[in-house]
């Protein structure tokens, strides 16, 4: 069965031993996300040795954002651009250290980086959902976008939902009532799932089991409705 991933970390050195088992794994296509300047190199890499299962986003984590930044650097994220399929991971964190204004400036920046270039994004919300939705309600989002590990309020997902988002479950997300309830009531043309790590088929496996029972789905329909809505989100790799 071939898996979508909608996003990982496969880059990370932490993730190296295996990395190897991934590439053997040639049924699964993993969007793969930086998280600060200074990875950005490793995830290249990645995608140039596997460019048809690798979906590169190139973005600033809100943990990685500069202390008290009060300009964005777009020099160093502009020569990825090039391959970028996504921005991301973005967004917002109220439970991080990370000065929230510098925060809300990066954020702010790669959005419209995101919308001049016709990209999808992927967001990173913690206790921040009511800020987050106030920043994208302030801009027009003419693409569709990805709210990763997605367990917001019901009231907090429809309204990301009128204005194009899509959502990712793994494991995590679907054993917390939160996630359950997010996953149960959003329509399923906007359903994906995520490793949020190393793209490891059994985990995948298993999101992709405990969502098709809980929008009764055989397995095969919903690998087949997560795949349509990998390519709506990021294109044909």
């Amino acid at each position: 069965m071939k898996l979508y991933d909608a996003h990982s970390h496969l880059h990370f050195p932490e993730n190296s031993d295996l990395l190897s088992q991934f590439k053997s794994d040639g049924d699964i296509v993993a969007c793969d996300s930086s998280v600060s300047f200074k990875d950005m190199d490793a995830l290249h890499e990645i995608y140039l040795q596997m460019p048809s299962r690798i979906v590169p986003a190139y973005g600033i984590h809100p943990w990685c954002v500069p202390a008290f930044a009060r300009k964005f650097d777009y020099e160093q994220l502009e020569e990825f651009l090039g391959e970028a399929k996504a921005i991301g991971e973005i967004g917002l964190d109220n439970k991080c250290d990370v000065d929230f204004d510098a925060q809300l400036l990066y954020f702010k920046a790669q959005i419209d980086i995101a919308c001049e270039r016709g990209l999808p994004m992927i967001l990173h919300s913690i206790k921040a959902w009511r800020e987050l939705l106030e920043v994208l309600e302030g801009r027009k989002i003419p693409q569709k976008f990805l709210v990763h590990a997605a367990s917001c309020p019901l009231d907090i997902a429809k309204r990301l939902q009128d204005m194009g988002a899509m959502f990712s479950f793994g494991t995590r997300e679907l054993g917390t009532m939160k996630g359950l309830a997010c996953a149960t009531n959003i329509k399923i043309e906007n359903i994906l799932i995520e490793s949020d790590g190393a793209c490891i088929r059994q985990d995948l496996e298993k999101a992709l089991k405990m969502l098709a029972e809980l929008r009764n789905e055989t397995r095969e329909s919903m690998s087949e409705i997560v795949e349509s809505n990998f390519i709506r989100l990021f294109g044909n790799v």
